[in-house]
């Protein structure tokens, strides 16, 4: 079977070493906002994130201290990932995984934790960062958008959920990605809009937006010829979707107040 997950691998045999869920990781190793999702997936089934919480090695596998914490018959991720490719075999790797590390009882209680001191990490905390952070500039942005899904043929609105999705994967993957809308405008000065589109947008820790770099993978559905991941600079974007899309500018939306 084809699909998103149709090369997901199930979890590792044990939690990689920096794991938000293990209990002996210090706090603040990881950015807010990756802590920020582990409650999540403590709600109600339905209520829960629809996507896999993938290892943050990025090594294809799902996060092995999530699927030790979480109650797999209860994850809607695991249900959507069957729908998108996930072999049964995965599937119940995940669902009858189990931690040889000790972990925490849910993901607020590891979101706590690692927040605990997210403004003032320990050595042991700050030696682990330290670790983390050339394999994740090893990696390199441009390696790691070849890897991310795209539609097959993006229309008008698949950037309100390609562009979320495509920011968590970069997350995942250990990057600053956040979700931007942009528009674009008709005539000078204030002019009318010609349309809204939703993007993401990478930059360095307290980097400046306009330094970041951008990920689009539905530019498509404005022009065939654009590239299906396509990455370039934050001023180069804007000018060239214009170009695209016939508009006289583009903008981050809304626009900032002067």
């Amino acid at each position: 079977m084809s699909g998103r997950h149709a090369d997901t691998r199930g979890p590792a045999k044990s939690p990689c070493g920096t794991c938000p869920y293990r209990r002996d990781v210090p706090s603040g190793v990881w950015d807010a906002s990756e802590y920020a999702k582990l409650p999540d997936y403590d709600a109600p089934t339905a209520l829960q994130p629809p996507g896999l919480f993938l290892c943050h090695q990025a090594d294809g596998r799902v996060c092995a201290g999530w699927a030790g914490c979480h109650d797999g018959d209860e994850l809607l991720a695991l249900r959507m990932a069957a729908l998108q490719g996930m072999s049964a075999d995965e599937i119940a790797n995940i669902r009858d995984y189990t931690s040889a590390v000790p972990l925490f009882g849910s993901g607020k209680e590891a979101a706590d934790h690692g927040m605990a001191r997210i403004d003032d990490p320990d050595a042991k905390a700050r030696r682990a960062i330290n670790r983390l952070a050339p394999k994740v500039a090893a990696r390199g942005l441009d390696t790691a958008v070849q890897t991310l899904p795209v539609p097959v043929v993006p229309v008008d609105g698949d950037c309100l959920a390609w562009a979320p999705a495509t920011a968590s994967r970069l997350r995942d993957l250990g990057y600053r990605a956040r979700v931007v809308d942009v528009a674009g405008w008709l005539g000078h000065p204030a002019g009318v809009i010609a349309f809204v589109h939703r993007t993401v947008c990478v930059t360095d820790l307290g980097g400046d937006p306009a330094d970041g770099r951008v990920v689009d993978v539905t530019a498509r559905q404005f022009d065939p010829s654009l590239p299906a991941r396509w990455l370039t600079g934050w001023s180069d974007y804007l000018t060239e979707l214009a170009e695209a899309t016939g508009v006289d500018r583009v903008t981050v939306w809304p626009e900032p107040r002067t």
